[in-house]
């Protein structure tokens, strides 16, 4: 299966497909891109969530913080995969992290789809409905760098009502497809650098930037309440999102980078 999505991922390649946009359902919709960073791209113009917040870096005014590949949306919505306009290579969406179900029989998780270069007479997409609240995340497992992220909140929160805050990650969380874990205490050790990490590839802005002088990196997270829960079951309550990771990672006040090291021997890396 991995070599036949290889071979189809090299075809796209050289014949370029294209593709249109689509209708969509109450929820969000990512749209696939070959772009490094916002490869899963939160699309805007196709998202319609009742939390209000959707695509968070549309809600927050700012991309800095956030990236493009996240967003927040109510149970019962949808979360739309689609390489229907931007992406000329085969992706896949698998789910990596979700909220431990509360009816396996039932639960929608885990997900697991090619999305194949859409044309304009056939955009390919495909939708899911999350079954539990809390942090499902997903990737391509053909680039493994490509990330979208999804709370999913109570059915009646959103920011109108003043209750959004703070989002809940759920108290454990499943692994299964990359490392074979399940019921994973959201404020673990493992949970914060998934999520570090998700926040660190996924945001241009938190790239490390190696110059030939020493220099320092100042990587930055959205900066609003969040719930997590210990192994234990015990929560902690409303932490600073920004403030936890900094503090947990070491990144208070930046971390100072040295200078560069040229390589010895010409090549690619």
């Amino acid at each position: 299966m991995k070599k036949r999505r290889i071979l189809l991922a090299l075809l796209g390649i050289l014949v370029g497909w294209g593709g249109a946009g689509m209708a969509h359902a109450t929820g969000v919709t990512f749209q696939t891109t070959d772009n490094p960073g916002s490869w899963f791209e939160c699309d805007v113009t196709a998202s319609n969530s009742a939390t209000g917040a959707g695509c968070v870096h549309q809600a927050l005014g700012s991309d800095k913080t956030t990236g493009k590949s996240l967003s927040v949306i109510q149970l019962g919505e949808t979360i739309t995969f689609t390489s229907a306009g931007q992406a000329n290579t085969l992706h896949t969406a698998v789910s990596l992290i979700y909220p431990t179900p509360v009816n396996p029989t039932t639960s929608t998780m885990p997900f697991d789809v090619d999305l194949k270069p859409g044309s304009r007479s056939h955009p390919h997409s495909s939708t899911v409905t999350p079954s539990d609240p809390g942090l499902h995340v997903f990737f391509c497992d053909i680039h493994p760098y490509m990330f979208a992220a999804v709370i999913v909140v109570p059915a009646n929160h959103s920011l109108t009502n003043s209750n959004l805050f703070p989002l809940d990650f759920g108290r454990t969380v499943e692994i299964p497809r990359v490392l074979g874990l399940s019921v994973v205490p959201t404020a673990s050790d493992l949970a914060l650098r998934l999520v570090h990490s998700f926040f660190i590839i996924t945001n241009p802005y938190n790239w490390q930037n190696y110059a030939l002088t020493s220099g320092t990196w100042n990587p930055s997270y959205p900066s609003v309440p969040v719930t997590a829960y210990f192994l234990d079951n015990s929560p902690a309550t409303g932490v600073n999102l920004n403030g936890l990771l900094q503090s947990y990672f070491g990144e208070t006040g930046g971390r100072t980078l040295g200078a560069a090291v040229p390589p010895a021997a010409p090549g690619v890396g």
